[in-house]
């Protein structure tokens, strides 16, 4: 539901957990973007590892907007840098990131949206459902808040139309 988009061919960002949140295990990284000969490209710096990855011709078995970076162990920071390779490399847009466990146990944690946002949001993500091909989770939870009705009362036929387009989103 959100997307961070920058111009600058000098940007980074900075992710830092507590120390237990991610630990030794946490060696795959799933980053969603846009993946075009436009795209800058990155590079994941953590603890002593760094990788550089060309977003547009990273292999892949198909392009997708999922870039996967394998560390070698989990961090309680990781530092993300835009690089400029060509003057064709206008942005980089970022759609979210996941922290995975090769071992593929337990239990993934993906929210979709923002704090604040109405039902009605989820239908206009037009990426969700490329995403969620991405993602193949097991289960989906929705969560029903108080966002749709809290300060102009609740449309009962709207809100219900809501919910099952996104169930047929989701069974999509």
């Amino acid at each position: 539901g959100i997307t961070s988009k920058t111009l600058d061919s000098n940007s980074e960002f900075r992710l830092v957990f507590k120390d237990d949140a991610i630990k030794n295990d946490f060696t795959k990284i799933r980053i969603l973007c846009k993946r075009n000969p436009y795209s800058f490209d990155l590079k994941v710096s953590a603890g002593n590892e760094s990788k550089e990855i060309d977003i547009f011709n990273e292999s892949q078995d198909s392009l997708t907007d999922e870039i996967i970076v394998k560390l070698d162990s989990g961090y309680s920071e990781y530092k993300f840098s835009i690089v400029s390779r060509d003057t064709l490399q206008t942005s980089f847009e970022i759609y979210g990131l996941s922290f995975e466990s090769e071992s593929d146990r337990g239990v993934l944690y993906t929210s979709v949206g923002i704090n604040g946002a109405g039902h009605y949001s989820i239908l206009r993500e037009n990426l969700l459902p490329r995403q969620l091909k991405i993602l193949n989770p097991d289960a989906i939870i929705l969560d029903v808040g108080a966002n749709d009705f809290y300060q102009r009362g609740m449309d009962i036929p709207t809100f219900k139309d809501n919910l099952i387009s996104i169930i047929d989103l989701f069974k999509k």
